[in-house]
C-alpha cells in the first residue's frame, strides 16, 4: 500500500507546517521534563527498520527510492502509544536537518496524535572517529541528562546500541527484515507500564 499525501505536494507540506512548528515550540518550552507531571514515559523512536523494513515495495511520494513507512507497523506503534500514554523523541536519522522532509512526513503518515506526543529529537553528537557516526546510545543518554528526565523510557531501534547497561536495559532491537513486530510491541508496553522503583 502506497501512502499518498493529501492534495498536491505543496498542499501536503503547507498542511503540516503549523503542526510541526507547534511541536517544535512544545519541545523547547520546558527543558526540565521531569517537572512536567504529564510526561512520565518516553519512547525513543528509530524509523528505518522499525516502521519499515528491507522488503518495502513502496517509497516516499517525492522520492520512491527511500522507504516509506508500512501502515501495519505504524498501527503497532499506535498500539504502544495508546497502551502506555508515552511521548515520542526521535532518535532516527530522519530527525537530522538534512532530512527535514522525512521528519515532516511523520506528521501525516498515520502516527496517532504525533503532533501532541512528539517532544523533540536526540542531539546530533560529533562522530567518535572521522569515519564513524556518534553512537546513538550516547545521543539518547545526553538527551535524558539534558532534559532531567527520570521517568520510564524505551528505545526501539534496528541497530545495536553500544552503551552502558542503564541504557541497554531499556533497549528493544528490531530486525530490518521485519520491522516492529507484535512481540516487541508487547514487550515495550510491559516495560513502559512497569512502575518505577
Amino acid at each position: 500500500m502506497r501512502i499518498q499525501p493529501a492534495g498536491t505536494e505543496r498542499g501536503f507540506y503547507e498542511g503540516i507546517k503549523t503542526g510541526l512548528q507547534e511541536a517544535l515550540i512544545h519541545a523547547k518550552a520546558d527543558k526540565n521534563l521531569s517537572a512536567k507531571t504529564d510526561i512520565h514515559k518516553i519512547l525513543f523512536l528509530d524509523i528505518d527498520g522499525v516502521l519499515n523494513h528491507c522488503g518495502c515495495t513502496h517509497g516516499l511520494p517525492w522520492c520512491p527510492t527511500i522507504r516509506g513507512v508500512v501502515p501495519r507497523l505504524v498501527n503497532r506503534l499506535n498500539h504502544i502509544l495508546e497502551a502506555t500514554s508515552a511521548n515520542v523523541v526521535l532518535s532516527s536519522d530522519w530527525r537530522l536537518p538534512k532530512n527535514v522532509r522525512l521528519k515532516r512526513y511523520l506528521f501525516r503518515c498515520g502516527i496517532r496524535d504525533f503532533d501532541k506526543l512528539y517532544l523533540g529529537d536526540t542531539p546530533e553528537l560529533p562522530p567518535v572517529k572521522i569515519s564513524q557516526k556518534a553512537h546513538r546510545g550516547d545521543e539518547i543518554a545526553k538527551w535524558i541528562v539534558d532534559h532531567g528526565f527520570v521517568g520510564r523510557y524505551a528505545i526501539v531501534d534496528d541497530n545495536q546500541l553500544l552503551h552502558p547497561s542503564e541504557i541497554l536495559n531499556n533497549f528493544f532491537q528490531t530486525n530490518d527484515a521485519r520491522g516492529l513486530t507484535d512481540e516487541i510491541a508487547e514487550m515495550i508496553i510491559q516495560h513502559l507500564n512497569t512502575p518505577t522503583g
